[in-house]
């Protein structure tokens, strides 16, 4: 799947995700001092429809851990975990990447800044 396609399918599901009002997203991010990423976490919960929608636009029918997984080159992490649940009509979706470096991820930047001093940033605007 071609990035301006993903793109595509990340803001329709943004807006439709907006217009239940029934969602959420949290994103743990814990940075090491040599500005790799020890752990990366994300846990969005959403109504089953949207995520069946979602599920719907996953290239050859794989899982959605599976498509989340496709979004980062496997050489630049050491472990990933994902996993589903429903509970009273929702889906929650988790991941977690571990020891990732993110030098091909270009949403996010990580540098040293000075002694000890680490900076994250995430590009919300790209995502």
């Amino acid at each position: 799947m071609t990035g301006v396609k993903r793109l595509l399918i990340v803001v329709g599901l943004c807006g439709l995700l907006a217009l239940t009002g029934c969602s959420s997203v949290t994103v743990e991010v814990t940075v090491a001092g040599d500005a790799t990423i020890d752990s990366y976490s994300v846990e969005a919960t959403m109504p089953q429809t949207v995520f069946e929608q979602l599920q719907s636009q996953t290239e050859n029918g794989q899982s959605v851990c599976d498509s989340v997984r496709s979004d980062f080159n496997r050489s630049n992490y050491d472990e990933y975990d994902c996993s589903t649940r429903s509970s009273n009509g929702n889906v929650t979706l988790e991941y977690q990447l571990r020891n990732w470096n993110t030098s091909d991820f270009d949403r996010i930047t990580v540098s040293r800044t000075g002694e000890g001093n680490v900076t994250y940033v995430l590009d919300s605007a790209r995502l």
